[in-house]
This record gives C-alpha cells, sequence and structure tokens, in this order.
C-alpha cells in the first residue's frame, strides 16, 4: 500500500487591495482596480464607479456606435458627462491601436 504523503494546507492571504496584480488575480478585471482604488483612496464608491468605467471603455472600444449612444444619453448630466465622454474617448484610442 502506498503511503500517504502529508497533506498541504492551503493558506490564503489577506489581500484586501494592497497591491493592484494580486486583487486583479483574485476578484477579476473589472472588479479588481476598483477594489484597489477603494483601498488605496478610502473612497467606498470607487469600488462601483471604476469597474463602469472600464465597462464603458470595454463596450466602446468593442462598438463604437454604442459608445456615441451611451455618450449621448448622458450629455445633460452634469459630472457623469465629461466622465463618460472621456471612457469613450479611451475606448476609441484602443480601438484604433489594436487595429480593429
Amino acid at each position: 500500500m502506498a503511503k500517504k504523503g502529508k497533506k498541504r494546507s492551503f493558506t490564503a492571504r489577506s489581500n484586501n487591495g494592497k497591491k493592484l496584480i494580486p486583487t486583479v488575480k483574485k476578484w477579476g478585471v473589472f472588479k479588481g482596480p476598483g477594489k484597489f482604488a477603494s483601498t488605496q483612496t478610502g473612497i467606498k464608491s470607487l469600488q462601483k464607479v471604476v469597474p463602469a468605467y472600464l465597462m464603458l471603455v470595454a463596450i466602446s472600444a468593442a462598438t463604437p456606435s454604442l459608445g456615441a449612444q451611451i455618450s449621448a444619453s448622458t450629455a445633460t448630466l452634469p459630472v457623469v458627462a465629461p466622465l463618460v465622454a472621456s471612457g469613450v474617448g479611451y475606448g476609441a484610442q484602443l480601438r484604433a491601436r489594436l487595429g480593429r
């Protein structure tokens, strides 16, 4: 009968957003940067805002017309409009650099 090896225990490190790459690996591409930004600045709402902004950039890179429609629909909102416009612009730059 084969000798059983010593069981190895896995200890999960408590990351809690102190470093960017481990946080992205743990929480994912969209949620990780939000956790990291929230931890670094102390602003809890960044956990929701940063993933939404990254999704907007990804959507506008994939389909520029949809990004333009989202930007046009938020044009009247005072704080949101410039952020959405910059996200759509970054999406267009990303699409141009990656070559469609």
